[in-house]
This record gives structure tokens, sequence and C-alpha cells, in this order.
């Protein structure tokens, strides 16, 4: 079976897709000081983090929506022994990161 125009392009448009988010995360873990590994650690003297915490930290809710996507553990807890949800519940205000919270309560 040959594939049509249509259901060429499509692929072609995922696989540009999945190229843009693998770019946008690898991007942010570099500038965030971390290995191209969505659950690699960063270490400041005494202190460990990951980058799903950091993203839940800034409110970033695009960056924590594809961090997960991309394979990462919502359940690893920082030196604080804090889950990632724990940190959004910490700083959030007003709501503001009520869009966070919810993505990381669907993947426990």
């Amino acid at each position: 079976r040959t594939r049509s125009n249509e259901e060429v392009t499509a692929m072609l448009r995922e696989a540009q897709a999945r190229a843009v988010r693998k770019s946008t995360v690898h991007e942010f873990l570099k500038n965030q000081g971390f290995d191209l590994d969505v659950n690699s650690t960063r270490r400041k003297l005494f202190k460990t983090t990951f980058p799903l915490h950091v993203a839940t930290k800034l409110g970033n809710e695009k960056m924590v929506e594809l961090l997960l996507a991309m394979g990462a553990d919502p359940k690893l807890q920082d030196s604080k022994r804090r889950t990632p949800a724990e940190v959004a519940a910490k700083y959030s205000r007003d709501g503001s990161h009520d869009a966070v919270l919810r993505l990381l309560q669907c993947e426990n």
C-alpha cells in the first residue's frame, strides 16, 4: 500500500513538531544548567533539583507539559524532599500555578 500525499505530509508535520518540541526542551535544559536528560539532576552546594521542579517553580505550563511528554518523572523529590506538585503548591499565588498543578496531578 502506498501512502497518499496527505498521509506523507501529516507524517512530516508530526516529525517536524516532535523535533521542535525536543529542541525546545533541550534549550530549556541547557539554559537551566542540566544535562540533556529530562530526569537529570542539577546540584548547587547542598541543593539538588530536577528540570520538572524548575519548570514548575517558574509556572511554565508548556515546559512542564513537554517535560512530562518526554518522560520526566513527576515523583522525583528534590533535596527538600518535595515533588514537583508540592513545589507548584508552594509557589502558587492566586492560582498562578493551577494549570501546572493539574498537569502534574494527571501524571500521578
